[in-house]
């Protein structure tokens, strides 16, 4: 391993423990986010199966309305897991790049100041 490759592993490690609070709820956001995904992919399929392969669908069919309302009613419950699980990974970016990122950059180059608002 290179001498430059050590220096900047002991950085991130020291960087790491000193933000360990922050990995630990960005690494639970991260998770959630992952969650949500995979349980919004899981109720779109058994909505589909719902609708269009069992005895449901054709009582959906006879009524327009119910069934008009039924898909209003899945888009809105999946755009709103969709924006919160965005909104997790956005925040962990942006609070990633304003602490870790900046202070990795302040240690490794002395000439060099950056701040968040860069």
């Amino acid at each position: 391993m290179k001498k430059e490759d050590n220096e900047f592993e002991l950085i991130y490690t020291d960087i790491r423990r000193k933000y360990q609070d922050k990995f630990d709820k960005w690494n639970k956001d991260i998770k959630l986010s992952k969650i949500l995904y995979a349980a919004l992919v899981a109720f779109l399929l058994v909505v589909v199966l719902i609708l269009f392969v069992t005895p449901f669908k054709t009582l959906l069919a006879t009524n327009k309305g119910t069934f008009y309302a039924t898909i209003i009613a899945i888009v809105v419950v999946a755009v709103v897991i969709v924006a919160y699980a965005s909104s997790l990974r956005s925040r962990y970016k942006k609070e990633y790049k304003a602490t870790v990122v900046t202070d990795l950059v302040n240690r490794t180059n002395s000439n060099f100041a950056f701040s968040e608002k860069c």
